[in-house]
């Protein structure tokens, strides 16, 4: 998922802010969340990033629930951490756009 194009800022909040991103190599929107990472992470900063991460691996294995968005991964890349999940509209995409990441 390094291929993406960032348009839309859908939303700021206490941790980071969400975009609508397109990849145009599958012609797919997403979302992605970018939550910014101190140059110098303590020890306790470090456990609570590695929770998150491991939050969102929990994340990922809830497939195809109506009610909750889907998760699709995370990385970090120049002190940021990037959560990618599911862009959901006013009108929900079919399911079926999101087998690439499996």
């Amino acid at each position: 998922m390094t291929n993406y194009v960032k348009s839309d800022l859908l939303g700021s909040g206490a941790f980071g802010h969400v975009y609508k991103c397109h990849d145009p190599n599958v012609n797919m929107y997403f979302a992605i969340k970018k939550v910014s990472l101190s140059a110098t992470v303590t020890d306790r900063e470090n456990e609570e990033i590695k929770a998150l991460k491991n939050e969102i691996n929990i994340y990922k294995k809830w497939k195809y629930h109506n009610r909750i968005v889907q998760y699709f991964g995370t990385t970090i890349n120049k002190g940021e951490m990037i959560i990618f999940m599911e862009y959901v509209s006013n009108v929900r995409y079919s399911r079926n756009h999101y087998n690439i990441f499996k």
